[in-house]
């Protein structure tokens, strides 16, 4: 029987319901803070008990991340975020070089990945590690034979210890709660721009629109019709939102260009603004758990209001970096997500109608579900948005 390492010596992480820690090798502290959205110029020293805030006074969130070294590599710790674990994340601090990310969250699930030169090669749940994605998912099988997550479990201890394990087999690194715990450098970070979330699968699709003609004629449509029924989504969201005469997101919508997807960089102007408005959306989720005993500085009124600018403001973002049947998924997710008084509209008026065989087809993903209450649909606008996607200058 194959000998199996032992994770003892990082069983102290297992005391913490909520932990992210992720080690990067050859990279500078300064370069990490960068890498997860902070600003290197207001790094300072944090105790962990420092590190729990989460919201700045403005009730933005941006939770603390601190850094330290263990032998070659740089780590962060998160005890409340897991800023470390996002794939956006990863890919940056990972660039040139390898990282691993190992987090717990609120919800006890433990995750591992694995990146290399901004790409994330393999990761899992510490519950299901044979159910691995990434671009080679078996690239670390036999090290995750060496601590114990393949084959008889039976020995093996706490999960996040185990990963924890196979983060320094993995990178050959050593550290130790001692590290951990110090007083370290750190900053706010204000989250990098989400990847856009969109329902992978066609009865996913179906069922977040509700209504199966609905559901065949954007399935069907050309890019050239869906487009500007993507810009009309989206602007009725940022009317709703209060953020039509936002000039760097209405300009966006309504700026000449090609029908291609562009690149959104999280410093350019319009990349900031949505990240602000996303995190001022986190915040005010936040500010109303008791956890956080901040509830009480933010009206139930202010907190729905912020939830739609967040909804909008990703909106916009999806529209300009997803091809346009995507983004119309992903708006269509978003107007179901936020506090709306009433879900923002659907214009079917720049679609071709669908033909009754993919109707039909439609129909067939939702089972039971034949309700159309859910998607709100004009057919004759008042004005429509005209003109190709576009293009940021």
């Amino acid at each position: 029987m194959a000998t199996i390492l032992n994770a003892e010596r990082f069983r102290w992480a297992d005391d913490y319901e909520s932990l992210c820690m992720m080690f990067v090798l050859d990279r500078a502290e300064r370069e990490l803070i960068a890498a997860f959205g902070g600003d290197p110029q207001l790094i300072r020293l944090y105790r962990s008990s420092e590190a729990l805030k989460l919201l700045s006074p403005e009730y933005l969130y941006q939770p603390i991340v601190r850094v330290g070294r263990a032998g070659p590599s740089v780590f962060t710790t998160e005890v409340l975020s897991v800023e470390g674990g996002r794939t956006e994340v990863l890919r940056r601090a990972s660039a040139g070089t390898r990282a691993v990310s190992v987090m717990r969250s609120g919800n006890a699930m433990v995750h591992f990945a694995y990146a290399e030169d901004g790409e994330v090669v393999t990761g899992f749940e510490a519950g299901t590690p044979e159910q691995r994605g990434g671009t080679d998912p078996d690239r670390l099988v036999p090290n995750l034979a060496r601590v114990g997550l393949l084959g008889d479990r039976s020995r093996l201890g706490g999960r996040l210890a185990t990963c924890l394990l196979l983060a320094a087999e993995v990178l050959g690194i050593t550290f130790d709660a001692a590290d951990f715990r110090k007083p370290l450098p750190g900053a706010p970070v204000l989250p990098l721009l989400p990847t856009p979330l969109v329902p992978e699968t066609d009865r996913a699709r179906a069922q977040l629109i509700g209504s199966p003609f609905v559901s065949a004629a954007v399935a069907g449509a050309a890019d050239e019709h869906l487009w500007p029924a993507v810009r009309g989504l989206a602007s009725r969201m940022l009317t709703m939102a209060d953020l039509l005469g936002d000039r760097d997101l209405g300009d966006a919508l309504h700026r000449d260009g090609n029908e291609e997807p562009s690149i959104l960089r999280d410093d350019e102007a319009l990349g900031m603004r949505i990240r602000v408005l996303i995190a001022e959306g986190t915040g005010a989720e936040s500010s109303g758990e008791v956890s956080l005993r901040r509830s009480a500085g933010l009206s139930t009124e202010e907190r729905q209001r912020r939830l739609r600018r967040r909804a909008a403001a990703m909106a916009v973002h999806a529209a300009l970096v997803l091809p346009p049947r995507s983004a119309m998924y992903a708006l269509l997710h978003l107007r179901q997500r936020a506090a709306w008084p009433s879900p923002p509209e659907l214009d079917l008026s720049y679609l071709p109608e669908p033909p009754p065989s993919e109707v039909e087809r439609q129909a067939a993903l939702f089972g039971d579900l034949h309700s159309g209450a859910r998607t709100r649909v004009v057919k004759a606008p008042a004005s429509r948005p005209s003109g190709p996607r576009p293009q940021r200058r």
